[in-house]
Order: C-alpha cells, then structure tokens, then sequence
C-alpha cells in the first residue's frame, strides 16, 4: 500500500526537518490549514502521517490501538527510562502497568496530599520569602521544576532530595535536552561514538541511576516486608505480586518504573505550573476569581486533597492550561498492519503517525476563539457535548497517563497553596517562547516577582 496522503514537499535526504526544527507549531498549523485534518510530512527519508481530528485520535490510540505501537522517538528515551511504562510494550507493558495500576487509584493518590501541601508551603517559606522581602525576580519554571522534583521524589521514595534538587534537575533538562537533538537530527550518532554530547548524556543518566539504584539498595538491605510497607510508590512498586503469576518486579523493572515516573511525575506537572502562572500573568481577573475561590474555600487554612473536589474554578483554570500547553504536546506510533482512519486516510504497515495535542486542543471546529485563555469553557454545561477527544492532555485509551490523578491533585493543591499565600507577577519586558523539546517547555524560563498577600 502506498501513502496517498498529500502533504507539504520536503527537501530531498533530510525532508521537513529544517522547518520542524524551527518551529514545529507553525509548521503544523499551516499544513493543516492547506491540507486538511490528515496530512503527511517528512523526517528524513521517513515519511509520516499526521492526523488531528479527534475521530483519528480516538482511532489510533483506542478503537484500534493494538494495531499502533510506540514508534521510533520512543528507542531513544529508552537509554534514560529503559522499559518503563512509557517505552515498553506487549507482555511486558501489560504486566507492569497492572501491577502498577492500584498504586494510582484515586483513594491512594488522596493520602500524598498534605505532603504536597506542606511542599509547597516549605518552598514558600525557604525560598519565596526571601524574593518577596528582596524583590528580587526569579524564574518560576526553575521553581516549579524543583517543587514537582521534591514532591515526586517524597511520593516515590519518602526521601528529601531538596539538596539534590538542581543536580537531579540539571541532569534531567540536559538528558531530555540530548534526546530532543537526536530525534531531528538528520545524521544520528550512535550513544556509543564519545562526542561531547554522548558523553555528558552518559553522566546524567549515571547522576540519575546513583540516585535510583541507592534508594532500591537501601530498602532491600532494611529487610521491608510489605508489613513494613511505607506507604510510598517504591514500596508499593516493590510488593507489588501479579495476580495470577505472583510475580515481582525485578530491580532493573524497579528502576525503569521509578525514573519514568520520576521523570514524568515532575517533568509534565512543573511545566503545566509554569504556563499557568504565565498565564495568570496576562488575566488579572481570572488571578483574582482563582484567589477569592481559594480564600473561600480554604478560609485560611492548609489546603487538603479533599478540598480539590470544592476547587471547581481552580480546577478549570488548570485544564485550560493544559490545553493550551499540554506538557506532553505530541503522541506518536507506528501502525503494524495497514489501516484506514476514520477520515478515509490510508494508513501503510509500519507507517510512523503523529498526533498533536497542542494541534488538536486548537482546533478551531471543536473549540470556540481557540487561542484565547478561558477556564469557563471546562463549566460543566460549556463541557456538555464536546468530542471526548478533542482534550487529551494525558492521553487516551488503554495507555492514558498512569499519573493523571496524581498531577491533578498535585496541581491543584499547589495552586491552591500559593495563590494563599502570594501574588505572583509577571517580569514585564520578557519574550516567553516555546520550546517543543520531549514536554513543552518555556525557551527561556517564565521571569515573576512575587509578593506575600496582606
């Protein structure tokens, strides 16, 4: 089968790379204005189908999702998250997302609560003080970067890695940074070749493992017993028997779990975090609205995981955040069989095939004035009747984000927390870009000045 889809021309060896490389969004929303919800484009020699009407998504990724399998971009993550839920697949995924699955029910994800909460209130008072009395700006991504960091690192491994904090971080943003480069790159140098790059790569994730494999060791030499069960992910990950096998996870099954979760539990929430506080910056009604909801609710008070429930305005501001930058900005995979797509797309066999969800969370036939900044569109009536997948900030179908209900929460309460306790301004003067690196990240950092609320 040959791929009839059309698509914009590509540059002979290296095809749409230049302008992927450059700006991916513009280069997406043209194609799609001059050829419609399903186009083609060109990675190298590569050609791949790009489909952004919410029929196809829910295709690929739910009717028909065991003839799509991750592609390509995902063997390069592996080296950082080895066969952790995000990369892994068949048997394997099927095994370790079951064992994994109780550990984020909803009830369980409730009891990190107020450690997520007392967090918060800890960079508050460490760190946010101090800038408040100074007024000196700071980078609020940086910021949010080391809280998701300190609160996934308590909920994975009831450890304190605030001290480690920028060094986990560093070696994170530079791994993320180095797999980014590799996946546009038109020549791709092996891991094994020692450039410059390859070898600083080689000592992150060296950084990141010395970390893993030293909390793993730790509770393997205390002796725990699933009585002793800590009551953190790890524990939970480590006591953990498949039901009809009785089996465990092994300790490189542990550590492939745990940097994935380390990796997406404060990668995706701190840049979610980051654009909302960018975006209270430019809607000062919307700030104060969010801030009388939370004085309402809290009235005073440290914010709760049951109070998420109360903070229904909070909550919409979060979810149109999260379309409008959806941290996990494009989903890929490669069918196995040839296919059709709803939209009459022919689909080859190992065909590559992308979908956006910053594409598809502006697309103007499924959502009114879709650049605009409007956390009343996710009101329950404004919600009535819309595609289910026309929002999708974690995924869909059997492979949707494990940790949904954890960033949610963890979201909401540090929201909730700092708007208590502070007003956040944005630095004027600043050019805040995108960078559509492995999440959607700000190039630069988004600048703020905060001041402690009277």
């Amino acid at each position: 089968m040959s791929l009839s889809v059309p698509g914009p021309k590509a540059l002979p060896l290296i095809g749409n790379l230049p302008d992927l490389a450059s700006d991916p969004f513009r280069f997406f929303f043209k194609a799609r204005r001059d050829y419609g919800d399903v186009f083609a484009y060109s990675l190298g020699n590569n050609r791949v189908i790009f489909a952004c009407h919410p029929d196809d998504v829910k295709y690929v990724l739910q009717d028909n999702h065991k003839n799509y399998v991750k592609h390509a971009f995902y063997q390069r993550v592996k080296p950082l998250v080895g066969e952790g839920l995000l990369t892994s697949e068949g048997e394997a995924w099927f095994k370790n997302r079951r064992l994994a699955q109780p550990i984020f029910h909803r009830k369980r994800v409730a009891e990190f609560g107020q450690m997520m909460t007392d967090e918060t209130l800890t960079m508050l008072r460490k760190r946010w003080r101090d800038f408040a009395a100074s007024g000196e700006p700071f980078d609020v991504h940086h910021e949010m970067m080391r809280l998701a960091l300190t609160i996934v690192a308590r909920a994975l491994f009831s450890e304190d890695l605030s001290t480690k904090a920028d060094d986990v971080g560093e070696a994170l943003d530079f791994a993320l940074e180095h797999i980014n480069k590799r996946s546009l790159s038109p020549v791709e140098i092996p891991e094994r070749i020692p450039t410059p790059g390859n070898v600083k790569f080689r000592g992150a994730l060296a950084t990141l493992d010395k970390v893993v494999y030293s909390l793993i060791r730790e509770r393997h030499s205390s002796g725990e017993t699933p009585q002793d069960n800590r009551g953190d992910l790890l524990s939970m990950l480590l006591h953990a028997a498949d039901a009809d096998t009785g089996d465990t996870m092994t300790d490189l099954e542990l550590r492939d779990e745990a940097m994935t979760l380390f990796l997406a539990g404060h990668e995706t929430s701190a840049n979610a975090l980051t654009w909302l506080f960018y975006l209270l910056g430019q809607h000062a009604a919307v700030a104060d609205r969010l801030r009388r909801e939370v004085d309402e609710v809290l009235a005073g008070r440290a914010a709760k995981a049951q109070d998420a429930a109360r903070l229904s305005y909070t909550r919409q501001v979060i979810d149109e955040t999260l379309r409008l930058y959806p941290p996990a900005w494009i989903i890929g995979r490669k069918s196995i069989a040839a296919d059709t797509l709803p939209s009459g797309a022919t689909v080859p066999p190992e065909t590559d095939v992308s979908l956006s969800t910053f594409v598809i969370h502006r697309h103007p036939d499924f959502w009114d004035r879709p650049e605009a900044f409007d956390p009343e569109r996710f009101s329950k009536e404004r919600s009535a009747g819309r595609h289910r997948f026309a929002y999708l900030p974690f995924g869909a179908g059997p492979r949707i984000c494990i940790g949904n209900n954890f960033a949610l929460l963890e979201m909401t309460l540090a929201v909730a927390t700092i708007v208590q306790h502070m007003n956040v301004e944005l630095l004027s003067g600043q050019t805040v870009a995108l960078q559509p690196s492995v999440t959607l990240r700000p190039k630069q950092g988004v600048w703020v000045r905060a001041n402690l609320r009277a």
